[in-house]
This record gives C-alpha cells, structure tokens and sequence, in this order.
C-alpha cells in the first residue's frame, strides 16, 4: 500500500530487477539470483504493481526496459550502492568502536594526558571522533553531570557526582611551584611554610582550594591568597613572572627546571584523581575503549589510588 509520500520501495525486488537489466534475460538472472524463472517473473509483476507502471517488455531477444525501467534502473545502482556502503558501515561499526565520544579533562592534564590521548584514539580507534573540554575542577563537575561521557576530576568522596561512576585513576602529591630560591631544589616542606608566602589560587569553589583550606585549617595556618585565578596556564604565567607561588597536583607540572619554575613536595599532601563515566553511556563500545585508554595514560603517571577511592568504585562499578 502506497504511504503519504508515494509507493513503498523494496529494495529486495529492486536489486533483482537491476540483475535482470544487467543479464538482460530473466532466465538468466535467476541463475544468478539461485531462483527459478517464473518465481523471478512473479517478483518484477509485483513491482511494476507496487510502482503501478510497466517497467520490463519482453521479446524474442530477452527483455528490454520501457522508458520508466531505463529511469528506475539509473536511480537503482547509485541507491544500491549507498545501501551497501550503510550496511558494510555498520557492520564495521559492530566490529570496531565507533561514534563521538566526549571527554572532560584538567586544563594541568594538557600535555600529560589530553594530547597522548587524542593521538593514540585517532591511531587506534579511527571512527571513534573525540570531542574534547578542557576545564578546571568546578566546570569539569558541571559537565560531567549535565552529560559528558568521560570527565576526570580529583576525587571527593563527599561531592559524589550524580548520574556517573567514578574509575580510581591513583593518587598524587601536592606541590607549591614558583620561581626558584624560595626553598632548596626538590626539597620536601611542611603545610607550615606556606606561611606569609603569596599564593596565587583557584576561586573558592575549586575541589583544589576546598583541600587546601581544610589543610590550612588542620595546621593552623593562615594562606596568604594574594590573587584567585580560574585558569591554569595563566596561574603557571604568573609564578614564573614572580607574582607569587601555588599549588597543584604533581601530575599537573612539567619536570622541574623545563618551564623556569621549580617545585617543592608537600609533606603529607596529596590528591585522589577518578575518572567519572555517565552511567546511560558507559556500555558504548567507543565510550569503554577512550576510558580505557584514558585511565592507563593517568595510571602510569600515578601512584595507586588510596583506599577510599577504591571502595568507592567497588560500591559503583564502571
């Protein structure tokens, strides 16, 4: 029965009706289609009844398209064709991850983490394409909740994040990096001299800013916060111009000495990193294979993640 927009299309009778263009004798087509010929002919009645035209004459010499056949047959190959190209698509697609993939990462990830990433997907999973934010902690946790499929962000066992299931990725130490001088290279320093030294900080509602206020508050010390700054390259501009000095995750730096800053361990601080998968997508074949990749790229640059973290994602798994 013809729909609002015209007589329905079976692409099976098409594709036969093209095979016997093409042999130019129906005989001859059901050999190549392994049918017989009457069954053959009972199939090209039907679809000159569905098309409601005649689409095939024939003669002594075998079959000859009348002028709405030749049309058909010039619509039918291309379609054909691009049916074909569909289904081969999607057959790959069954067989190798595939679709867009959006991923969440620390602005301090960039080289570390966010560049390797996007070369080893586009090398190993070429029809996954990667749609790529990079933030800092509280715009990370926004976009993991309204949708990301992927985001890491530090972990915070008391700001669980609705909707996703955190990956333990490792733990990481906290340093204060600045301009060198300001202790001997490589040392470890107590929370404690942090005291009286300019600090340049995320805004309060950074995850970052939370964990050095309760460090500051269990040690007694008063942070001298002389600027907040909500992006991490122009933080990293300032400490190495002299305005003072801050404090990131040791993942975040590049080794001491290669940007003109040096970087001190703080004893006894350090970061739990997760990466959060949606729950409504982490059964993607593309979404399973970018985390994977993207949680060995974290873990070999981390230590083991503390126990916390892990009960955590036991209570959610992945």
């Amino acid at each position: 029965m013809p729909n609002r927009y015209g007589p329905r299309m079976d692409l099976r009778l098409l594709e036969q009706f093209v095979r016997v263009c093409e042999a130019g004798s129906l005989t001859r087509a059901a050999e190549k289609l392994a049918c017989t010929q009457p069954a053959l002919t009972r199939q090209m009645l039907r679809l000159e009844r569905q098309l409601n035209t005649q689409l095939l004459v024939r003669s002594s010499r075998g079959v000859e398209t009348t002028q709405a056949g030749a049309r058909l047959l010039e619509h039918a190959r291309p379609l054909l064709d691009h049916v074909g190209r569909v289904q081969a698509e999607l057959d790959r697609m069954k067989r190798e991850p595939a679709g867009e993939v959006s991923v969440c990462l620390p602005t301090s990830f960039h080289d570390v983490v966010t560049l390797p990433l996007i070369s080893e997907v586009r090398r190993a999973l070429p029809l996954v394409r990667l749609r790529v934010l990079e933030a800092m902690d509280a715009e990370l946790r926004e976009a993991i909740a309204a949708g990301v499929d992927i985001g890491v962000v530090m972990h915070d066992p008391e700001r669980a994040i609705e909707g996703a299931a955190p990956i333990p990725l490792g733990e990481d130490a906290l340093v204060l990096y600045g301009r060198p001088g300001a202790f001997p290279p490589g040392a470890s320093i107590g929370f404690g001299q942090l005291r009286g030294l300019p600090l340049i900080l995320p805004s309060g509602r950074n995850h970052l800013r939370e964990k050095l206020a309760r460090l500051a508050g269990r040690h007694g010390v008063a942070l001298d916060i002389v600027m907040e700054v909500d992006t991490a390259g122009l933080i990293t501009d300032l400490a190495r111009r002299g305005e003072g000095f801050s404090v990131t995750p040791r993942m975040a730096l590049k080794p001491p000495g290669e940007d003109g800053l040096e970087q001190w361990p703080i004893a006894g601080a350090g970061v739990a990193w997760a990466a959060y998968v949606r729950d409504t997508r982490r059964r993607s074949p593309a979404v399973a294979a970018v985390t994977e990749r993207l949680t060995n790229l974290c873990r070999a640059r981390l230590a083991a993640p503390p126990a916390s973290i892990r009960a955590a994602a036991v209570a959610s798994p992945p």
